[in-house]
């Protein structure tokens, strides 16, 4: 299938900024092409951190909510402005919920511009797939990269958000949590997803998670570097 290359990003999460940086320093010595600095991680949480700024521009900024698999403690709020923080730093994309979206329609005009991952979790289970291509489209219509990652709980699952790469273009990042879910993982570099996601050795961020190293070594072996 032709298309541009996946990328490879190793998501990180710490409790403080020098242990993102030193995280960030490990993953890009190791030859990721992105990294993901989970900020809802941060006791106590800081929007801005010195520390990761000469990562910006291969970053992508997530504060993720706790409904969602996130970490963030305070008010919803207080997320908003944190998100909104995390834009004024300039990084390659800031990931935001799309829920978090539909709910507040002045953060959007207030993102205008700014390269967005629209994403969507489910750590339950995997929905059928006219409910995926639903929740597909609207997460297209915001702009950006459409993400959406939903729970395997069987094999069948993963045919089920694989069968998100048959829509209109540009692809999603579309992979399944769970150990069952990691055919998917795999599958969506050979489907060219703009993005698939790692982690340092036993550092996941979420389940089923393969390692830096591991997907690496697969993008070379599909032929995709």
């Amino acid at each position: 299938m032709e298309g541009q290359k996946t990328l490879v990003c190793t998501s990180v999460s710490a409790r403080t900024p020098a242990e993102l940086r030193a995280k960030a320093q490990r993953a890009f010595n190791s030859g990721t092409d992105l990294v993901e600095f989970r900020l809802d991680s941060l006791r106590p949480f800081r929007s801005k951190a010195q520390e990761i700024t000469e990562f910006l521009s291969r970053a992508i900024l997530t504060v993720r909510s706790q409904g969602e698999g996130g970490d963030f403690e305070g008010r919803e709020p207080d997320r908003l402005n944190a998100i909104r923080a995390s834009c004024e730093l300039g990084p390659a994309y800031v990931d935001v919920e799309l829920r978090t979206l539909r709910a507040n329609h002045d953060l959007v005009s207030e993102l205008a511009g700014q390269k967005l991952i629209v994403s969507w979790h489910d750590s339950l289970q995997t929905p059928p797939k006219a409910r995926l291509a639903s929740i597909l489209a609207a997460a297209k219509a915001f702009g950006g990269l459409a993400k959406l990652v939903p729970t395997a709980r069987e094999a069948s699952d993963n045919l089920a958000v694989l069968s998100l790469y048959g829509c209109r273009a540009p692809a999603p990042i579309a992979f399944c949590m769970g150990e069952a879910g990691v055919l998917s993982r795999v599958m969506a570099i050979e489907l060219r997803t703009p993005i698939v996601y790692a982690s340092l050795p036993g550092e996941q961020t979420a389940p089923g998670q393969l390692t830096l190293s591991k997907l690496l070594a697969l993008r070379r072996k599909l032929g995709c570097d």
